[in-house]
Protein backbone atom coordinates (compact mmCIF):
# COMPACT_ATOMS: atom_id res chain seq x y z
CA UNK A 1 0.00 0.00 0.00
CA UNK A 2 2.83 2.41 0.88
CA UNK A 3 4.53 1.86 -2.47
CA UNK A 4 1.29 2.39 -4.36
CA UNK A 5 0.53 5.59 -2.44
CA UNK A 6 4.06 6.80 -3.16
CA UNK A 7 3.06 7.00 -6.82
CA UNK A 8 -0.04 9.16 -6.23
CA UNK A 9 0.27 12.88 -5.52
CA UNK A 10 -2.03 14.29 -2.85
CA UNK A 11 -3.54 17.74 -2.40
CA UNK A 12 -0.38 18.95 -0.63
CA UNK A 13 1.71 18.04 -3.71
CA UNK A 14 3.29 15.27 -1.64
CA UNK A 15 2.95 11.53 -2.24
CA UNK A 16 -0.19 10.18 -0.55
CA UNK A 17 2.01 7.84 1.47
CA UNK A 18 2.53 10.77 3.87
CA UNK A 19 -0.91 9.97 5.31
CA UNK A 20 0.35 6.54 6.45
CA UNK A 21 3.94 7.51 7.15
CA UNK A 22 5.85 5.90 9.96
CA UNK A 23 8.16 7.81 12.26
CA UNK A 24 11.78 8.02 11.17
CA UNK A 25 14.22 5.87 13.10
CA UNK A 26 16.06 7.63 15.86
CA UNK A 27 19.38 9.01 14.71
CA UNK A 28 18.32 9.42 11.07
CA UNK A 29 20.29 12.19 9.41
CA UNK A 30 17.85 14.52 7.69
CA UNK A 31 20.38 15.77 5.13
CA UNK A 32 21.05 12.26 3.85
CA UNK A 33 17.38 11.46 3.17
CA UNK A 34 16.00 11.60 -0.36
CA UNK A 35 13.97 14.67 -1.22
CA UNK A 36 10.81 12.58 -1.56
CA UNK A 37 11.23 11.11 1.94
CA UNK A 38 11.80 14.59 3.36
CA UNK A 39 8.64 15.79 1.63
CA UNK A 40 6.64 12.87 3.06
CA UNK A 41 7.86 13.61 6.59
CA UNK A 42 7.35 17.38 6.48
CA UNK A 43 3.78 17.38 5.17
CA UNK A 44 1.44 18.13 8.11
CA UNK A 45 -0.89 15.45 9.46
CA UNK A 46 -3.67 17.92 10.14
CA UNK A 47 -5.65 20.55 8.33
CA UNK A 48 -8.00 20.74 5.38
CA UNK A 49 -5.75 19.15 2.72
CA UNK A 50 -4.74 16.34 5.08
CA UNK A 51 -8.41 15.58 5.69
CA UNK A 52 -9.03 15.37 1.94
CA UNK A 53 -6.02 13.11 1.39
CA UNK A 54 -6.93 10.99 4.40
CA UNK A 55 -10.45 10.42 3.06
CA UNK A 56 -8.98 9.43 -0.29
CA UNK A 57 -6.70 6.87 1.42
CA UNK A 58 -9.66 5.63 3.48
CA UNK A 59 -11.67 5.10 0.30
CA UNK A 60 -8.82 3.07 -1.20
CA UNK A 61 -8.54 0.96 1.96
CA UNK A 62 -12.29 0.33 1.96
CA UNK A 63 -12.16 -0.77 -1.68
CA UNK A 64 -9.27 -3.14 -0.96
CA UNK A 65 -10.98 -4.66 2.09
CA UNK A 66 -14.52 -4.83 0.68
CA UNK A 67 -16.26 -8.12 1.56
CA UNK A 68 -13.38 -9.32 3.76
CA UNK A 69 -13.14 -9.65 7.53
CA UNK A 70 -10.72 -6.72 7.51
CA UNK A 71 -13.61 -4.42 6.64
CA UNK A 72 -15.02 -4.76 10.16
CA UNK A 73 -11.86 -3.47 11.84
CA UNK A 74 -12.27 0.08 10.55
CA UNK A 75 -15.97 0.29 9.73
CA UNK A 76 -16.67 3.39 11.87
CA UNK A 77 -13.33 5.13 11.34
CA UNK A 78 -13.37 8.29 9.21
CA UNK A 79 -9.59 8.83 8.85
CA UNK A 80 -7.35 6.85 6.49
CA UNK A 81 -4.40 7.03 8.88
CA UNK A 82 -6.49 5.78 11.81
CA UNK A 83 -7.98 2.99 9.66
CA UNK A 84 -4.53 1.73 8.66
CA UNK A 85 -3.39 1.82 12.29
CA UNK A 86 -6.47 -0.21 13.29
CA UNK A 87 -5.67 -2.81 10.62
CA UNK A 88 -2.02 -2.95 11.68
CA UNK A 89 -2.95 -3.36 15.32
CA UNK A 90 -5.29 -6.22 14.49
CA UNK A 91 -3.16 -8.07 11.94
CA UNK A 92 0.30 -7.30 13.34
CA UNK A 93 -0.60 -6.86 17.00
CA UNK A 94 0.71 -9.02 19.84
CA UNK A 95 -2.23 -11.46 19.84
CA UNK A 96 -1.95 -12.13 16.13
CA UNK A 97 1.81 -12.59 16.36
CA UNK A 98 1.31 -15.10 19.16
CA UNK A 99 -1.30 -16.98 17.09
CA UNK A 100 0.98 -17.12 14.04
CA UNK A 101 3.87 -18.32 16.14
CA UNK A 102 1.78 -21.12 17.69
CA UNK A 103 0.48 -22.11 14.26
CA UNK A 104 4.02 -22.34 12.89
CA UNK A 105 5.12 -24.43 15.88
CA UNK A 106 2.19 -26.85 15.50
CA UNK A 107 2.89 -27.25 11.78
CA UNK A 108 6.54 -27.96 12.54
CA UNK A 109 5.45 -30.79 14.83
CA UNK A 110 3.25 -32.39 12.15
CA UNK A 111 5.64 -32.12 9.20
CA UNK A 112 7.33 -35.45 8.60
CA UNK A 113 8.73 -37.29 5.63
CA UNK A 114 7.19 -40.62 4.59
CA UNK A 115 8.30 -41.41 1.07
CA UNK A 116 9.06 -39.75 -2.25
CA UNK A 117 5.80 -40.85 -3.97
CA UNK A 118 3.38 -38.58 -2.09
CA UNK A 119 5.62 -35.95 -0.57
CA UNK A 120 9.00 -35.27 -2.17
CA UNK A 121 11.96 -34.66 0.08
CA UNK A 122 12.42 -31.23 -1.54
CA UNK A 123 8.86 -30.22 -0.55
CA UNK A 124 9.46 -31.51 2.97
CA UNK A 125 12.64 -29.47 3.37
CA UNK A 126 10.99 -26.36 1.89
CA UNK A 127 7.98 -26.61 4.20
CA UNK A 128 10.15 -27.30 7.23
CA UNK A 129 12.49 -24.41 6.48
CA UNK A 130 9.60 -22.02 5.83
CA UNK A 131 7.92 -22.77 9.14
CA UNK A 132 11.10 -22.88 11.20
CA UNK A 133 12.33 -19.56 9.74
CA UNK A 134 8.89 -18.05 10.31
CA UNK A 135 8.86 -19.26 13.90
CA UNK A 136 12.37 -17.90 14.58
CA UNK A 137 11.54 -14.55 12.94
CA UNK A 138 8.35 -14.22 14.99
CA UNK A 139 10.28 -14.90 18.19
CA UNK A 140 12.85 -12.22 17.30
CA UNK A 141 10.06 -9.76 16.46
CA UNK A 142 8.26 -10.43 19.74
CA UNK A 143 11.50 -9.99 21.70
CA UNK A 144 12.14 -6.63 19.98
CA UNK A 145 8.61 -5.40 20.70
CA UNK A 146 8.94 -6.27 24.41
CA UNK A 147 12.10 -4.21 24.88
Amino acid sequence: MYIYLDSIVGKNSAPLSYVLRKDLEEGTEWDKLERKVQQIHTTPLQGFTFNLDSKRVLTMLKELCLYTEAETWFRNIKCGRAAMKALQLHYDGPDENKRRKEEARSKLKTVYYKHEGTFTFEKFVTRYMTHSKFSRNMEKLCMRKRS
